[in-house]
């Protein structure tokens, strides 16, 4: 009956109804050290409820790095080089600050944002390191590609006998000229005019012939008219 006339004094207090006389009376009757003992250990019980978060999931640690690069570029050509970050659970995460280097400077550079440029013909390695993590790529520099050929004169008329030094000029994509290149001469017809290694031609007999001068794959030509 005590523990009963508790429970109707707290919902009485709930309500606004603990001013009468009896149940002020009813109050005295219950034990006080029963009911704080009672409160005290409801309090501990529902704050270890609320404060049970279960157990938090682990922090991401990088653990893997990976670099995305093309197999090849030109000399003079520039790239920037991607590199991707993740962490023990195979998931992607934040890769932080990169430091960036190559094994041949002298094949290609690479600045500290992972732009990549091409200096000479070769192989070379890109390094991205990040948290004490590596990640390395092969990448080769090729030459720029011939795309055209000229040859200077276009159109000459010699004698029998007579010679003539026929210079072929290499081209790039942009039109800009390449040296270096190596150049083949060839002739249609060798028994009107002979043509050298070196692109010198000379006049065999009467007639015409057509001089090539070819550098990867692209040509050249020019026209030579023998005259008696």
């Amino acid at each position: 009956m005590r523990y009963l006339s508790m429970t109707l004094i707290i919902r009485g207090v709930y309500r606004g109804h603990l001013s009468t006389p009896s149940m002020i009376a009813a109050k005295a009757d219950i034990p006080f050290v029963h009911t704080a003992r009672a409160v005290i250990a409801s309090s501990i019980l529902l704050g270890a409820c609320v404060g049970d978060k279960g157990p938090t999931a682990p922090v991401p640690v990088l653990t893997k790095l990976t670099l995305s690069l093309p197999p090849w570029i030109t000399v003079g050509e520039t790239v920037v080089a991607q590199v991707s970050g993740f962490d023990q659970n195979g998931a992607r995460t934040i890769v932080g600050p990169v430091t960036w280097s190559t094994t041949s400077a002298p094949v290609a550079t690479v600045n500290i944002y992972g732009t990549v440029t091409g200096a000479a013909p070769g192989e070379t390695q890109v390094i991205a390191t990040a948290r004490g993590i590596q990640a390395r790529q092969s990448i080769t520099v090729v030459p720029v590609p011939v795309v055209a050929v000229t040859v200077s004169p276009t159109a000459a008329t010699l004698t029998v006998g007579a010679t003539l030094q026929l210079t072929a000029t290499t081209f790039d994509p942009d039109d800009d000229v390449l040296t270096g290149r190596v150049i083949t001469w060839s002739s249609s017809d060798s028994t009107r005019v002979k043509v050298s290694a070196s692109g010198l031609a000379t006049a065999v007999a009467p007639g015409s012939a057509t001089v090539t001068a070819t550098s990867e794959g692209k040509s050249g030509a020019a026209v030579i008219t023998v005259s008696p």
